[in-house]
């Protein structure tokens, strides 16, 4: 008897079905409960005021998203019906100037960096409170910092130079927004990409060495530290194969002038040696006429400061998929030590920005925390006061006790055209990565 249930049980175990037939058959709320789990983790999307932007220009030109490229709802969506339908009640289109973006604005944060100063930033507050749907479901709101070793983590608003009052026109913008709980600091960003190495037929992969010459090489012209996407024509196939780089041959022109190749490149203030990449070398057994995007780890770190470049190159590319990992202050890591795993990724030099410690955090959470109960607190009572006013004051005292303040450093994954909307993400750690914080 025992020996005829052991087979009964291998006989279950080899017969289990590998799909799911009767999940129309759970309950709504179940359904509901899967499809959920199944959504993407949040996003961060940086937004700008438009170049030329006024105060009185419509609210949605008046804006931009800092990556141009339109992003569909996510692949769930395509799944089916009932799917789509649970997607696009959460996934509503937000159009800023020519880009079009699926956002949950219950889950995805938006993100003001330092270089919108304090009228750019009013200005760029004003055009979201006038979008219905920015204003009425966004509930965390990130603003970007900058840091330095002597000042620490600074915004704009906390200048000497800005006043009470306009501390005072930040609060009042941010009280605009009904549902927003939340103000995120992003004190330090990582940058992690997927790059393309294409070899044409017949030509060979550059070797490690070949590699950091051409970094070395692009760096000399103020390109950052890492290597920009070829000319759109040559990705397209529709154009002239590029020929074989090597130490010697033409420096790779920067994100500005990949669309025009030019001879000489513009002259600029030169850059440090980049530190040896962590890469290994390709494998010799690889076929040199295959014809195949090689995608090999490397690791090259690089400072804040060059973002630009990064965004020139993420706009420059066809849409890009990202998702965003938020780790929030204060970090849980031995301040003694060095914040990256030096065993890892080989010295850092002076390529890296140093990330804010959990110390920095707290004293300019303490002196944010400061400046907002100044510019709320209460004054003498006028006659000529209103009861508006005193209302909208009022508002503002109680905004500034709900809000909730967090430092986070913030990670940016992009994945390549190969793997396509949301998916691939678990291929990104032998993806490029950048790594950096903020230069003051």
């Amino acid at each position: 008897m025992m020996h005829r249930d052991q087979n009964y049980h291998r006989r279950g175990f080899a017969q289990t079905p590998t799909e799911f037939w009767s999940f129309q058959r759970l309950p709504a709320e179940i359904r509901n409960m899967i499809w959920e789990y199944s959504l993407p983790e949040s996003r961060v999307y940086e937004v700008m005021d438009a170049p030329s932007s006024k105060q009185k220009t419509p609210a949605q030109k008046g804006l931009m998203f800092a990556n141009v490229h339109p992003e569909p709802p996510p692949p769930l969506a395509a799944v089916c019906r009932e799917s789509r339908c649970f997607v696009l009640h959460h996934y509503k289109p937000l159009t800023l100037g020519p880009t079009t973006k699926y956002v949950d604005l219950s889950r995805d944060i938006l993100l003001l960096e330092p270089y919108l100063l304090v009228k750019r930033l009013h200005r760029t507050l004003h055009f979201m409170s006038q979008i219905p749907l920015v204003r009425d479901n966004i509930n965390r709101l990130a603003l970007g910092t900058s840091y330095g070793i002597y000042p620490g983590i600074f915004h704009p608003v906390l200048s000497w130079k800005v006043s009470k009052t306009n501390m005072h026109k930040l609060m009042t913008s941010l009280a605009k927004f009904p549902k927003l709980q939340t103000l995120v600091f992003v004190v330090h960003q990582e940058f992690q990409f997927e790059f393309d190495f294409g070899h044409p037929s017949g030509m060979a992969p550059l070797s490690n060495h070949q590699q950091h010459a051409q970094l070395q090489g692009a760096a000399a012209t103020g390109m950052g530290g890492y290597p920009s996407p070829a000319p759109s024509s040559a990705i397209s196939g529709t154009g002239t194969p590029m020929p074989s780089l090597s130490p010697s041959a033409s420096r790779l022109p920067t994100p500005m002038s990949s669309n025009a190749p030019s001879p000489s490149p513009p002259q600029s203030l030169p850059l440090p040696s980049l530190p040896p990449l962590s890469s290994s070398p390709p494998s010799t057994s690889a076929s040199s006429s295959s014809s195949e995007p090689q995608y090999r780890p490397q690791q090259i770190h690089q400072a804040y400061r060059f973002k630009f470049d990064i965004e020139a190159n993420i706009n420059h590319q066809p849409r890009r998929p990202h998702h965003n990992e938020l780790s929030y202050y204060p970090l849980p890591i031995d301040e003694e030590k060095d914040d990256w795993d030096l065993g890892e990724i080989g010295e850092e030099g002076e390529w890296c920005d140093p990330r804010p410690t959990n110390d920095d955090w707290r004293r300019f959470r303490k002196r944010f925390v400061w400046a907002m109960d100044k510019s709320t607190a209460p004054e003498e009572e006028k006659p000529e006061k209103s009861g508006a006013k005193r209302g909208a004051e009022d508002d503002l005292r109680g905004l500034a006790k709900k809000l909730k303040l967090k430092g986070a450093s913030l990670l940016w994954r992009y994945t390549s055209q190969r793997n396509g909307g949301y998916a691939g993400y678990a291929g990104l750690s032998s993806g490029v990565q950048v790594r950096g914080g903020y230069a003051s």
